[in-house]
């Protein structure tokens, strides 16, 4: 795992920490090991009061552990299609190409982004997933009946979300852009995301 590291000090790991309540720390720690209930992380931000705290995993909903552009193709045999459901109600979609490794507490997994061009490894506390979905295909509605004329043909239905929906992803973006818990350059990814849909 060192080679996906965000990066490191002096035996520490950079990590983004996204808690329960989707609040995100952002710091360093030393011992992050799933086999235990709780680890210590260390705040580099001179504005903080905080300097360190102790985050029990009964807290947290992800840890990104690393982060890493893919440069060259990833070969489509050994990609499995997944869809990471929260109990909160969050799904997330990408690719594993790696057995996620179990530990007592959690699991840790690679996950790449369904275009597979970036990769970011996750340490995942059980209590926080609902399940791991091994997919098919990317949509799992029925194919629908279309009549053209005296053509009749099965397609698989558009993905139309509704307007509504993508404009509340975007308020909520940039609540969380204002009060810091996401950066500029990922709100702007987001953001791009939602777009795409329109």
């Amino acid at each position: 795992m060192e080679t996906w590291r965000l990066d490191t000090d002096e035996g520490e790991r950079r990590v983004f920490v996204r808690f329960a309540d989707d609040e995100v720390a952002e710091g360093r720690t030393p011992d992050l090991d799933l086999e235990r209930a709780e680890f210590e992380l260390s705040f580099d931000s001179p504005r903080d009061n905080t300097h360190s705290a102790i985050v029990p995993l009964a807290s947290v909903k992800r840890v990104l552990l690393g982060r890493e552009e893919i440069t060259e193709p990833v070969p489509d045999d050994v990609l499995r299609k997944v869809a990471l459901h929260f109990w909160d109600g969050e799904v997330v979609k990408g690719l594993l190409r790696r057995v996620p490794e179990r530990h007592r507490n959690g699991m840790t997994l690679e996950l790449l982004t369904p275009e597979a061009d970036r990769a970011e490894v996750y340490a995942l506390p059980y209590h926080a997933l609902k399940a791991v979905f091994f997919l098919r295909s990317w949509d799992t509605r029925p194919p629908q009946l279309q009549t053209t004329g005296n053509q009749r043909q099965w397609t698989l239905p558009r993905q139309d979300a509704p307007l509504i929906e993508l404009l509340s992803e975007i308020r909520g973006l940039r609540g969380l852009r204002h009060r810091g818990q996401i950066s500029e350059v990922e709100y702007e990814r987001r953001r791009s995301r939602v777009l795409a849909k329109i």
